[in-house]
């Protein structure tokens, strides 16, 4: 739950990690779509007699120039919305409705960047109790909290996956792969209940 007060804040930072998070990929598919244009203007001559190499390289060419020609003008647009709607925030200081459940993805996303423990506590307050999940190490053993303060990495992300106004529309929004283990974590604590 969270109060009218901070659903802005929240919105502000989900969509300022969307913007980063976007900009990447923005770089990634210019980055094809230049190796593409780089190939097609110096690299298409006979030059490359090897067929079956030239075969691959064609076809990598082509997968990265249809990777550039499409993501690049939709991460753009994407860019442009979200910065727009960064600007309304800060300009209104309200939330769209149809944006609310963006603020609770904002505030997840907050509370596990305040609770990471190798990331030094940049004076977050965190209200209630969360358990992050942890890490698994490269060789699959679950790595404790203290450990990964101690290697002052993850080796993975920690991501907010459904929002709900209820639990049963929480339980239905999760994906297929998360169903069970809500269904193990949601039977666990009505058993601390009833104990």
């Amino acid at each position: 739950m969270l109060c009218k007060k901070c659903l802005p804040d929240s919105y502000g930072v989900f969509l300022r990690r969307h913007i980063r998070m976007i900009a990447g990929q923005l770089a990634l598919y210019a980055f094809l779509g230049s190796i593409a244009l780089i190939w097609w203007f110096f690299m298409r001559g006979d030059q490359m007699n090897v067929a079956a190499m030239q075969g691959i390289l064609v076809i990598a060419v082509m997968g990265a120039a249809l990777a550039g020609v499409v993501g690049v003008p939709v991460c753009t647009v994407m860019l442009l919305l979200d910065y727009r709607r960064l600007h309304a925030l800060q300009q209104s200081g309200t939330v769209p409705i149809g944006r609310l459940d963006k603020s609770f993805v904002g505030e997840g996303q907050r509370v596990i960047e305040a609770l990471k423990p190798h990331k030094p506590n940049k004076g977050e307050k965190v209200f209630g109790t969360f358990q992050l999940p942890l890490q698994k190490k490269r060789d699959g053993q679950v790595m404790t909290l203290d450990e990964e303060s101690q290697q002052r990495q993850g080796f993975g992300t920690r991501e907010i996956v459904a929002v709900g106004k209820t639990l049963d529309e929480l339980e239905k929004a999760l994906p297929a792969t998360w169903k069970s283990l809500w269904v193990s974590l949601e039977s666990g604590v009505k058993n601390d209940r009833n104990t």
